[in-house]
């Protein structure tokens, strides 16, 4: 009976020793900070003033005789000082004459008034007494903010204001060093660096703002003119929020997480509310796959909230900010490579696990925020969309990498130690990524999925290191595949991969090289000539259709604009071409394939969309397109549109109304000195006169 008595003991006794290591373990950031913050927004003036109090319990070994916050907004007191989204940032055209910074009036711990310093983007308190390991203490910071006038993370602009890294932030102590991180912001890369915190945050904005904020808003009240907002965020890294009177949200729900999209109408921006729909599809699908293949994202909700920030996208938590989009393509899904605007929300997506959920100092290791936030993106791009897509791995990330300049720092490099914007740019971003595939490669997908998940389920709310990605490495796939990817990461010597070396991989290359291409100028221009092209690439058939009955000069100029098309398209194994005279050509042909007609009547069945009203008219000599009369002597043209019978098919018409030589639709095709083009949202140009009608369906 004792032998079972003790026996008993000793389970019990294990029992409360493994729950307490799980509790430890659950939360190793310890008791974590809460910020309860009041803002009151004076609209005229562009400041926030901010009554913030913080809650702090010492989480670290050592006795801590002052405290120490971020002060980000004093890098916006100068233009030398003040972090930069992108390179061609320009002093003038982003701060003009108005500059941005924070202010503190007054720091009280229990109701005392304490001396600080500020100094280097740094608040600096001395503690009345040493706060012991466990101890906690409550500070709080009377302050303002001047918001600086420009497009970057911090800003107004138009209606506009972004509010990012906007208010003292505890700082990270180093128990190893016994020194508080004091890492300005660094006009190269990011510098966030903070432990996850839980805000409670009222707003007085005026009372017809919109806002888009990290965390819940929990309540709205107006108040004469003004509007109080209650927003509470739990276990996140950062606060931020964007206001705009303009704003228009919709809103999609994907495993659980309320997905939002925040976004205005611009000035010469059409069909903005489908555009909006387009960027909530494509961040909603990345969130679903990063659910599925890193691990399920940990916060309710996510906004997307379009800004006037310029030059790309910014992160934080549970917020995209983006820069203005519109124009996006209907058949993005179609296209060989995305428009910037959603590729950068994906890489934005991206973040959201790494940064995020799992955290890094950033200003040290650059590495594992943005060279596995690339890669991630590209990875989602290649499992989403193919496999030579590109914006995926191989093509997005891999091709060309032998041409890149030399590098002159480590992966492992802190952002302080690359000479320019570019040595960053050409390291962390584009060589960077590729140390991933080359993992892949050791290892197999398998197994880097599993890093990834197991480095995710691991490190999620806290803060990790490319130490600690190795330990992962090494768990999963061995100790020579870390030491591996180790030897890779602190090197300057570059092994770029090639997988131009396999002749069938090569060819696959080379296509998807013109694919990318075309749809690089379709993203900036809309459907062109070429656009069908494309559609060849990708294996859809064509139709050529050209008139029964012709002039003899006539049928010589059409017959050989068909050929030089032919050929064109027919170098691709992929492509398959007919060519049929009009009184061949089925109904069922017409109304499922990409169709080009080489036709003079325009007013042909087949091109009718509504009441057999005709797409194009010839008339006394003019073009005439949707009632609107284009004057030209000799009109002839290219009208380019979707079908309106096929989804995603193309329907070109090459038109004239007399032929003068045997080379002059030929001419037409490959040097057009006069195009009509319908795009997607029915814009009607008349590039030979440079002038664009904005006809719209």
């Amino acid at each position: 009976m004792k032998g079972k008595v003790r026996i008993s003991l000793i389970i019990i006794l294990l029992s409360t020793m493994i729950l307490g290591l799980n509790g430890v373990f659950a939360n190793d950031e310890g008791t974590i900070t809460d910020y309860n913050i009041k803002v009151t927004y004076d609209e005229s003036a562009k400041i926030l003033n901010v009554a913030e109090k913080v809650k702090f319990t010492n989480n670290y070994d050592d006795a801590l005789t002052e405290l120490v916050l971020h002060l980000y907004p004093d890098s916006y007191n100068d233009y030398e000082t003040m972090t930069k989204i992108s390179n061609d940032s320009k002093k003038g055209d982003l701060l003009r004459e108005e500059i941005g910074d924070i202010k503190i009036n007054k720091v009280l711990i229990t109701g005392e008034e304490m001396s600080f310093t500020e100094d280097n983007q740094i608040l600096a308190i001395k503690l009345p007494k040493p706060l012991k390991p466990n101890e906690s203490i409550e500070l709080n910071i009377d302050f303002s903010v001047k918001i600086p006038n420009g497009r970057d993370r911090l800003g107004y602009y138009k209606n506009g204001i972004s509010i990012t890294n906007w208010y003292p932030i505890m700082s990270i102590y180093n128990c190893e060093t016994n020194t508080w991180d004091t890492n300005p912001f660094h006009q190269i890369g990011e510098s966030n660096y903070s432990n996850i915190a839980n805000y409670n945050v009222t707003l007085e904005v005026p009372k017809d703002m919109k806002v888009s904020s990290t965390g819940i808003t929990k309540s709205e009240e107006i108040k004469g003119d003004n509007k109080i907002i209650n927003i509470e965020a739990e276990k996140v890294r950062d606060f931020v929020f964007m206001m705009n009177k303009d704003y228009k949200v919709i809103s999609k729900e994907v495993d659980g997480i309320n997905i939002n999209c925040y976004y205005v109408l611009h000035d010469g921006v059409k069909n903005k509310d489908k555009d909006a729909e387009i960027m909530l599809e494509v961040v909603t699908d990345a969130v679903s796959f990063f659910n599925e293949t890193i691990g399920k994202y940990p916060y309710k909700e996510l906004d997307i909230a379009e800004t006037y920030i310029r030059g790309g996208a910014m992160e934080y938590p549970q917020l995209l900010q983006m820069e203005a989009y519109g124009n996006l393509p209907k058949d993005y899904k179609e296209s060989s490579k995305l428009p910037k605007a959603l590729t950068s929300a994906v890489h934005e997506v991206a973040h959201q696990w790494w940064y995020v959920a799992v955290g890094n100092n950033e200003f040290e290791e650059s590495f594992m925020d943005e060279s596995i936030t690339v890669f991630t993106t590209a990875y989602y791009f290649e499992k989403n969309y193919g496999k030579y897509h590109g914006d995926g791995v191989i093509m997005g990330i891999i091709d060309g990498l032998e041409y890149y300049p030399a590098q002159k720092t480590p992966f492992s490099g802190s952002v302080d130690e690359f000479k320019n914007y570019m040595d960053y740019v050409f390291t962390i971003y584009m060589k960077g990524p590729s140390l991933f595939e080359k993992l892949r490669l050791d290892v197999g997908d398998e197994q880097l999925q599993e890093i990834f998940k197991q480095y995710y389920d691991k490190y999620l709310f806290k803060n990790s290191s490319i130490k600690e990605f190795l330990k992962i490495i090494e768990k999963v796939s061995g100790k020579e595949a870390m030491l591996a990817f180790e030897n890779r990461i602190n090197s300057v010597e570059y092994t770029p991969i090639k997988y131009k070396s396999n002749e069938e991989v090569k060819k696959k290359m080379e296509l998807a090289k013109e694919k990318i291409r075309i749809s690089n100028i379709e993203n900036q221009q809309g459907k062109v000539f070429e656009s069908i092209k494309l559609k060849a690439l990708k294996g859809e058939k064509i139709i050529i259709v050209k008139p029964s009955i012709m002039e003899k000069l006539e049928k010589e100029a059409v017959d050989y604009a068909i050929d030089g098309v032919k050929d064109s398209l027919t170098q691709y194994e992929t492509a398959t071409v007919e060519v049929k005279n009009s009184s061949e050509v089925t109904k069922g042909e017409l109304d499922n394939n990409n169709i080009i007609f080489f036709d003079n009547i325009l007013n042909n069945k087949f091109l009718n969309l509504e009441d057999n009203k005709p797409l194009i008219e010839i008339n006394d000599g003019n073009i005439v397109i949707k009632s609107v009369t284009i004057k030209k002597d000799n009109p002839m043209g290219i009208y380019i549109t979707r079908h309106p019978k096929a989804l995603n098919k193309l329907l070109i018409n090459v038109f004239w109304e007399k032929i003068e030589s045997k080379y002059q639709l030929d001419d037409l095709l490959y040097f057009p000195n006069y195009f009509i083009h319908q795009q997607y949202n029915y814009k009607i140009e008349n590039r030979g006169g440079n002038k664009t009608l904005g006809i719209e369906q």
